[in-house]
């Protein structure tokens, strides 16, 4: 059930408030001073609304004339966009290698440079594709190395001791190994005994 408004109108500086009384319909109570006499105006809002939607459909509503119009313009434009469409379908068929007995020589040579000007603009962006890619390679590239350089100063007093180990082991094992005896005699060489 919808509330009941009060509502205050101020008519010649003297607030009157009114609260009507009755009905489940919201109502709007007004209170407007003519000439000393003071009168009483409720209005049903929901009434006012749906006077208002009534006017506006009067006056909003097309005539048939003009549907007839609109209906009339709209199949034109069905009709122009189906005849492009057919168009475009031959055209893609022709361009496909269909009919092309039914085709004179100036078709065909327009179709030859429209298939060439099509290949140049495909070749053209392959070539913008293949750039972009190297281009992101490079950048790639560029970090790697970057990154590689950073490690290597990190890691590098650890690396470079590891490798003077491993060129030792390295150079070890490179070496055939002799079996060399030696021995050690302190004195003259004639009193050597073996």
């Amino acid at each position: 059930m919808p509330r009941q408004l009060e509502v205050g109108v101020v008519a010649l500086g003297l607030p009157k408030c009114y609260k009507p009384s009755g009905g489940s319909a919201t109502m709007i109570g007004c209170a407007v001073a003519e000439n000393g006499d003071l009168q009483h105006s409720f209005v049903f809002i929901q009434e006012t609304i749906e006077r208002y939607r009534s006017h506006t459909r009067i006056h909003n509503t097309p005539t048939t004339s003009e549907s007839a119009e609109n209906t009339q313009r709209l199949k034109e434009e069905v009709e122009n966009m189906m005849k492009r469409i057919d168009l475009l379908e031959i055209s893609k068929r022709k361009l496909l290698g269909g009919g092309l007995g039914s085709c004179s020589i100036d078709e065909l040579q327009r179709m030859e440079q429209q298939l060439d000007r099509s290949i140049t603009k495909i070749r053209v962006k392959k070539a913008e594709v293949f750039e972009e890619q190297i281009d992101q390679l490079k950048e790639k590239e560029k970090t790697l190395f970057a990154e590689n350089t950073r490690l290597s100063e990190k890691y590098g007093s650890y690396s470079s001791q590891q490798a003077k180990k491993d060129d030792r082991k390295n150079i070890a094992e490179a070496e055939p190994i002799l079996d060399v005896e030696t021995e050690l005699f302190i004195g003259l060489p004639a009193t050597r005994t073996r």
